[in-house]
């Protein structure tokens, strides 16, 4: 598993603490390597997230927001993290999705899935924004919004939403705000 962040733009010292736990650790690398050559990406990519809080924080999805509409209706909303399309954008074989979970389940749906498709672009288009003052015009990608209701919810009960980011149907992140 070979990561390209020489075309990163998410800060300088972002990245610092994968570049020590992974590219300077022969050991951790070639361990991450051959965990990535037999299971694929998404173990690997959690096992680098354990030792680096930064890139963790980065895969986690950004903007949560929940709100209580009504006493029986929930709204949640969220952006994918900027690290899916800086860093693993430009893999083939790597696919994302997201899972809006709510708990305790209420009578109807407690469970929302959301597909990140850069290929086709039909499912959730990404938005290119071109900025006129720069003299290249570079391409910015803007985070897509994603959202859900869930209804039928008990007036008097509390509830935790909990949003997983899933690389190649495999959890590496996810977070959890109670409401």
């Amino acid at each position: 598993m070979v990561i390209d962040t020489s075309h990163i733009s998410i800060g300088e010292d972002s990245l610092d603490d994968l570049d020590k736990v992974y590219y300077k650790n022969k050991n951790l690398k070639l361990l991450v390597d051959l965990l990535a050559e037999s299971s694929g990406i998404a173990p690997a990519v959690r096992i680098l997230s354990l030792f680096d809080k930064k890139f963790r924080k980065r895969l986690i999805v950004e903007s949560l927001r929940v709100q209580r509409k009504s006493a029986d209706k929930l709204v949640v909303n969220f952006t994918e993290p900027e690290t899916i399309a800086d860093v693993f954008g430009d893999i083939e074989d790597v696919n994302f999705a997201f899972v809006a979970e709510l708990s305790p389940p209420p009578t109807e749906n407690s469970v929302a899935t959301f597909r990140h498709d850069r290929k086709s672009g039909l499912i959730n288009p990404r938005q290119i924004k071109v900025r006129a003052n720069d003299k290249m015009l570079d391409d910015e990608v803007e985070s897509v919004l994603y959202r859900v209701e869930f209804a039928d919810l008990t007036a008097d009960r509390d509830y935790r939403v909990k949003i997983s980011t899933l690389l190649n149907g495999k959890t590496i992140a996810s977070k959890t705000v109670k409401c």
